[in-house]
């Protein structure tokens, strides 16, 4: 329903440049999302797409949540090519495939829409559409509402030979947290300096995980391998319990399916907070559903019984507490300086206005101090004096 919303919000800005008439913080953000980059918002719209096929194909519904679901996927669909992220096109169809060849080999349920025999023509159709697409067919939609997406990072080859080089020098715990940067700089293939990103820093290698192999060593790379075991085993108890023709193991395929595919991108690509975050979401609800089920075992300890751990686990929910309200207000304060970056970035090329442009900088550093701010600050004052 969120990503409903997030795409409603994008098409109507599309068409009616809605985010140019939002009042304080939103105005003039042309570019952006209430999601984070287009190709999170590729990743999220994919997954909804996903989500409502499990729902219409799988599930025994109502008209009017069918017609929710169908419509819920046209206009994802629609945020998708106007994205033009082919990597999200190409892992929805092999999603939409799996669908397909489970719908067909274990749910006898009656399809919510129309079939051929026991061949479920909606997830049909969506497989081929987005298997073209991945292919490019859908790309003169981005040229006609000239939607700009540019996605630059470390392909895979550069981000191995960094992790290689890293790993000789500091083997069991890599450069450290957040110093990818540190990498690259020191790192980075000659041959980078005759592009045009010779002056480039990257913060990530071309995905999430293989990043952390660098920043964090052996011992990331030796957790990592133990979580994606554990996580295996966990997907094919999951898939086993969902074969059963119910509701309730439906719910354990949609999340199960859901998992994976954030994970997936977790690998690929260097997702946002809020994809990275539902990827941990959504194994938590895997996890907590196998256990309801009894498809994995569970063992409770209760603290009440003993006034000592009820006192150190009270104590420690409070300052749980604490830290998610100052990871949040972190997390505001850093929204509100890259909205106020980009707001400051518009007015410059559409107007030229120095005088606004450095307001709304000094308004970003004031959110968060950061190099990169008080660098466009300075080409601003800069410009200004030309």
């Amino acid at each position: 329903l969120s990503v409903f919303i997030a795409g409603l919000l994008q098409v109507t800005n599309v068409f009616g440049g809605i985010f140019t008439k939002l009042p304080f913080v939103f105005s003039n953000v042309l570019g952006g999302n209430i999601i984070g980059s287009f190709n999170d918002f590729a990743i999220l719209s994919g997954l909804s797409i996903i989500l409502s096929l499990v729902a219409v194909e799988l599930l025994s519904l109502t008209k009017k949540w069918n017609i929710f679901f169908i419509l819920n996927i046209i206009l994802n669909l629609f945020i998708l090519l106007l994205i033009k992220y082919q990597a999200a096109w190409f892992v929805l169809s092999v999603f939409s495939l799996i669908l397909l060849v489970y719908k067909f080999s274990y749910n006898k349920k009656p399809s919510s829409l129309i079939t051929i025999g026991k061949v479920p023509i909606f997830s049909l159709v969506i497989f081929i559409f987005s298997l073209l697409c991945s292919l490019g067919i859908g790309n003169f939609v981005t040229n006609y509402f000239n939607v700009n997406n540019v996605d630059v990072r470390p392909s895979v080859e550069p981000t191995f030979n960094i992790t290689k080089e890293t790993l000789k020098e500091s083997p069991i715990v890599g450069v450290g947290p957040n110093r990818f940067i540190n990498s690259w700089v020191k790192f980075k293939d000659s041959s980078v300096n005759n592009t045009l990103f010779w002056n480039s820093d990257f913060n990530f290698g071309f995905g999430d995980i293989p990043t952390f192999a660098v920043t964090t060593g052996l011992l990331g790379i030796l957790a990592w391998l133990l979580f994606i075991f554990f996580l295996v085993r966990l997907f094919f108890k999951a898939f086993i319990s969902s074969a059963k023709n119910d509701f309730q193991n439906t719910i354990i395929l949609g999340i199960l399916i859901s998992s994976i595919y954030l994970w997936f991108f977790s690998v690929i690509y260097t997702a946002s907070i809020v994809v990275f975050s539902l990827a941990f979401v959504f194994t938590g609800a895997l996890v907590g559903l196998l256990m309801f089920t009894k498809t994995i075992k569970s063992s409770s300890l209760i603290f009440i019984k003993d006034p000592r751990l009820s006192f150190f686990s009270i104590l420690g929910i409070i300052c749980l507490m604490f830290l998610v309200g100052y990871v949040g207000y972190n997390f505001f304060k850093k929204s509100m300086s890259v909205a106020y970056l980009q707001k400051a970035t518009n007015v410059m090329r559409k107007n030229q206005d120095f005088d606004t442009a450095s307001d709304y900088l000094l308004k970003a550093i004031s959110f968060q101090k950061s190099d990169l701010y008080y660098k466009v600050l300075t080409e601003v004052y800069m410009s200004k004096v030309n």
